[in-house]
């Protein structure tokens, strides 16, 4: 079995991608878990022309204030979209304070990805907040840019990525 091992991203220094299109990245008042990087590495071949590979989210708090929560009341997530399907979530991390600055990663594993099922599959990245965070008063565990909380990427894109390897 052919092992490859190379990352391709989508990445939110300039702009961050989201369900609207291209969200411009600016600093608001307080703190901003935001998606910031989608990428996929570790790319091997998998069973009858399939692919096993890896989707790595980052997310940083690009607000002007530390973030500072209870661990069970966000999460980061990401997830496979099959059109027609329900969700599947390939892996979540609660989370609780994130320094002003701070990044973190989540990896996500795909077995036996088809390429065929591209042009009707995305996988995303996203931070998801419980209702009491917004409602309980507390400013300091508030995201004040929801727009740049998720990123998605097309599976058209991974499978342009995955088929643009050659074996050597």
């Amino acid at each position: 079995m052919a092992r490859f091992v190379f990352a391709a991203a989508v990445t939110g220094a300039i702009f961050g991608l989201s369900a609207g299109g291209a969200v411009a990245a600016e600093t608001c008042n307080g703190p901003d878990i935001a998606a910031t990087a989608f990428s996929v590495a570790e790319v091997t071949a998998g069973a009858n022309g399939t692919w096993n590979f890896d989707i790595v989210c980052s997310f940083e708090n690009s607000g002007s204030a530390d973030f500072v929560s209870d661990r069970h009341k966000q999460a980061l997530h990401i997830y496979q979209k099959p059109a027609g399907e329900d969700p599947m979530r390939l892996r979540y991390r609660p989370f609780a304070d994130m320094e002003k600055g701070e990044t973190l990663k989540l990896t996500g594993k795909v077995e036996n990805w088809d390429v065929a099922n591209a042009a009707t599959t995305t996988f995303e990245c996203s931070v998801i907040y419980g209702p009491e965070v917004g409602a309980d008063g507390d400013p300091a565990n508030n995201d004040c840019n929801r727009d740049n909380d998720r990123l998605v990427m097309p599976g058209e894109e991974i499978a342009r990525l995955i088929t643009a390897i050659r074996v050597q």
